[in-house]
């Protein structure tokens, strides 16, 4: 039942714990979605986010971070996911509740099959967007996919399950944000972003 999880900022639908957090039941309305941490908890800005998901009979789920939602009951309003289904990884962009395609897609060769463990590795550098997916045993690298975006600055980790998901499990999340270091230089593409161009120097907090 959801009261068996960690505090969460927003959740729609109801999950358990069986070696990791599972979906418990379809959502009528279809995708069932749920944002990690509490209220006062920081937000994820800058960093890199690793998920280990153990994929069911049907891959149908996105990781997503710097999300936001209106209330604890409410979809996901805005932010980014690692869109993982059957064969291929996108990355999506929610805004004002729809998701659109950011136009990066990869397959994920060799395909994961049901009881695979793959492993998401999400870099985000100001408006550098890029996940890896690896094989969680062998760390093989099964895709990758990059991207561009500007939308959103910082917001919550979690984890959304498509309606054609059949079983998968969200084993192992760890979040880690970096600072930007203090001389760091103006590297942005247009002038806008310090920091965030092609080259990024950054300070990783000791926690």
């Amino acid at each position: 039942s959801m009261t068996s999880l960690p505090p969460m900022v927003a959740a729609r639908g109801a999950f358990f714990v069986d070696g990791g957090i599972q979906l418990q039941a379809l959502a009528p309305w279809g995708d069932t979605e749920f944002l990690l941490g509490g209220a006062n908890d920081p937000d994820f800005d800058n960093g890199v986010v690793r998920a280990r998901i153990r994929v069911g009979d049907g891959l149908d789920n996105a990781v997503v971070f710097r999300a936001n939602a209106a209330d604890k009951d409410a979809e996901i309003d805005g932010g980014y996911g690692v869109s993982l289904e059957k064969d291929k990884v996108r990355l999506v962009r929610w805004e004002h509740r729809m998701a659109r395609f950011l136009g990066s897609e990869a397959k994920l060769e060799p395909a994961p099959r049901a009881g695979d463990v793959v492993e998401v590795v999400i870099v985000a550098a100001g408006p550098w967007l890029q996940a890896t997916v690896f094989n969680g045993d062998s760390f093989a690298r099964l895709g990758h996919t990059a991207a561009l975006d500007k939308g959103f600055a910082k917001g919550k980790v979690g984890w959304r399950v498509g309606r054609y998901d059949r079983g998968s499990v969200l084993s192992f999340v760890s979040v880690g944000n970096v600072a930007a270091a203090e001389n760091a230089k103006d590297l942005g593409d247009d002038g806008e972003v310090a920091g965030a161009g092609v080259d990024r120097v950054v300070t990783v907090d000791e926690a």
